[in-house]
């Protein structure tokens, strides 16, 4: 394309001139998204803390601790026993939605 042709299309691009550009309607905004946060335990509202939040059939949990429902800490100097309370309250959270282990992605 010649340097002038450039110019023209690139000034008509810029000025909304080209076919398919309509400048007198914005766009759209996007639908409202459901956003429901969850606090499994009563302690979590305490520190702003939400275990998960469900955005519409979207379930982010958030990193998991190993405390009990109390916000004690599970096991402590055990690590496996620490694992096995973190695997047990994503499973709860998994649980209050309808979901289990079988719907994690990541």
């Amino acid at each position: 394309m010649p340097p002038a042709s450039r110019t023209s299309a690139l000034l008509l691009l810029a000025t909304g001139l080209l076919p398919g550009c309509d400048r007198e309607r914005p766009p759209e905004p996007p639908p409202e998204r459901v956003r429901q946060i969850l606090n499994l335990n009563n302690y979590e509202r305490d520190f702003g803390y939400s275990q998960a939040i469900l955005v519409d059939k979207t379930l982010y949990i958030s990193g998991s601790v190993p405390a009990d429902k109390d916000g004690m800490l599970v096991a402590p100097h055990d690590m496996a026993g620490q694992m096995r309370a973190v695997y047990n309250n994503i499973q709860r959270t998994l649980a209050a939605t309808g979901l289990n282990f079988d719907h994690v992605v990541k």
